[in-house]
């Protein structure tokens, strides 16, 4: 008899074994399944990682049980990748997951609030940049310096309201480029 024979006439006998429910190849698969819950992930608390290992123990006997299984790999094998599996479930589980974005529960010193008030800045250069040299001058005097609109019109010689319309007319500007590039002011 070959080697591969009796490693294949082996694999069939565990999986006999288990159909049978025979507590010896239900005790091996436990071990082989502690073996990889034990050694590798250590931010799993020892009474998760036992429930883990049964978790496994029932998955294993309920397709072992099934008619139409097929083994691809050694019992082994497929013990050690259903234990692997589940112990990543756990770990993902456990993992904060922040679905929608509040700024109210984020306060000032937060890095991500900072990250993000950043990244606004950088767009907002961004598009100020894409104006019109006379554009970038108003919003620049306006809203960074807060000129009010009376003394820049008494700079440029002009009436209030013409600055007026023409700070409204860069905003559209800004606006426009905004929506252009797929982007909310």
């Amino acid at each position: 008899m070959t080697k591969e024979k009796s490693v294949l006439n082996c694999e069939i006998d565990y999986l006999n074994m288990l159909r049978e429910g025979n507590r010896d190849t239900c005790l091996l698969i436990e071990r082989w399944s502690s073996q990889v819950a034990y050694s590798r992930f250590y931010g799993i608390p020892i009474e998760d990682r036992r429930e883990i290992v049964q978790d496994v123990l029932v998955k294993i006997l309920e397709s072992v049980n099934k008619p139409n299984f097929v083994i691809r790999v050694s019992l082994k094998a497929l013990v050690r990748q259903i234990t692997m599996t589940k112990c990543i479930d756990w770990l993902r589980k456990q993992r904060p997951m922040v679905r929608d974005y509040d700024e109210k529960l984020i306060d000032k010193d937060n890095p991500y609030k900072n990250a993000i008030n950043n990244d606004k800045k950088n767009i907002l250069n961004w598009a100020i940049m894409s104006l019109t040299n006379s554009c970038k001058n108003l919003i620049k005097q306006h809203f960074l310096k807060e000129i009010s609109y009376s003394e820049l019109a008494k700079t440029d010689g002009t009436e209030i309201t013409t600055v007026r319309v023409k700070v409204h007319r860069c905003i559209n500007k800004l606006r426009v480029f905004f929506k252009q590039q797929g982007l909310e002011l």
